[in-house]
């Protein structure tokens, strides 16, 4: 009896069929005394593995595919810098003479100042710096 130890995993077993492998796993193909009667085990590594003599072992690791990995960078779109503007609110107040008159209820009221605003503004350009962007 023959006694394999190659990792921690559970024993997979296809009978007359090739199970999938993933790189790093370790293929065992038994072959008994048929010589077209192949029988396929896939293992992980750290499971253990007991074959009977007088069998023929074939352990062997499948090939790990290494294919190019390009990396590029994303495009960019160039915004140039330009004028914008802004609405700026300005205002002041200032004190009114109001004369007396008489009110809506038919009351006098007498001469007074009183405060007034006076509000207007204008529109100030300033600048945007040039920046980008992704597309």
């Amino acid at each position: 009896m023959v006694v394999m130890r190659t990792g921690l995993a559970v024993l997979g077993v296809l009978a007359l069929g090739v199970g999938p492998v993933e790189a790093g796993d370790v293929k065992i193909v038994v072959n008994d005394a048929a010589p077209f009667a192949l029988q396929r085990a896939t293992i992980a590594p750290g499971s253990q593995v007991v074959v009977s003599s007088p069998s023929r072992i074939i352990v062997s690791t499948p090939p790990v595919l290494v294919f190019p990995v390009y990396v590029a960078q994303p495009r960019r779109c160039f915004v140039p810098g330009y004028w914008a503007y802004a609405w700026v609110p300005q205002s002041y107040q200032y004190g009114a003479w109001v004369d007396g008159q008489y009110s809506a209820e038919g009351l006098w009221l007498e001469g007074h100042w009183e405060p007034r605003t006076y509000s207007w503004g204008s529109y100030q350009p300033y600048w945007i710096p040039e920046s980008s962007s992704d597309c």
